[in-house]
């Protein structure tokens, strides 16, 4: 065909050329990609909507799609944005400030021990998972605290491990503190740390 002549187009778009003489103006909608087909040929993705990315695909045309949040993620798609956040925070370990005779505790949750006369009585809670922690702070102006618990449940302190069911543990000074991990999902439990002389039993 002859060479360095004007392409005569009567529409206006994206030229694209055949291989056997033919040219023409290919549309695509307004913001959207282009992506290389087979052939040399080119099609239009898109447009995109708030926070969707390109994502590839081995072998085949890449994709528009949206970022999944996992576990403990937030993502937050905008115009030309996108953010992301981790939802744990120390929010997310709440204290509780008891003046109660008694307390049921919660996993993954701490307590202030101020009960001004006889102290507060903590019962280990009876759904629990390996991982799991519970702080319990005592205040130096209450009476201290002592912690029981249900069928089957022990604490292990150090070398010493409570009476299954019936044992306990318990501050000497209103001010101790003790740190509880669980070891064995609703039953076991370990002092990963303890100020003060924390008594077992």
């Amino acid at each position: 065909m002859a060479t360095q002549n004007a392409i005569g187009l009567t529409a206006a778009g994206v030229v694209t050329y055949s291989g056997t003489g033919t040219f023409s103006a290919s549309t695509f909608s307004q913001y959207s990609y282009l992506v290389g087909g087979a052939a040399n040929s080119i099609t239009g993705l898109g447009p995109a909507t708030n926070g969707q990315l390109l994502i590839g695909s081995t072998g085949a045309s890449p994709v528009l799609s949206s970022l999944t949040a996992g576990t403990g993620i937030t993502i937050t798609p905008g115009a030309g944005s996108i953010t992301i956040a981790a939802t744990g925070s120390p929010s997310t370990f709440p204290y509780t400030y008891v003046t109660a005779a008694t307390q049921t505790l919660a996993a993954n949750s701490g307590y202030f021990a101020g009960a001004v006369s006889g102290g507060t009585v903590f019962t280990l809670p009876a759904t629990s998972a390996i991982g799991d922690f519970i702080s319990i702070d005592g205040i130096s102006t209450a009476s201290g605290w002592s912690v029981v618990y249900g069928s089957g449940q022990y604490i292990q302190y150090n070398q010493s491990v409570s009476t299954v069911t019936s044992g306990s543990i318990a501050s000497t000074m209103a001010s101790n503190s003790v740190g509880l991990v669980c070891s064995v999902a609703n039953t076991g439990w370990v002092v990963e740390y303890g100020n003060g002389n924390v008594t077992i039993v």
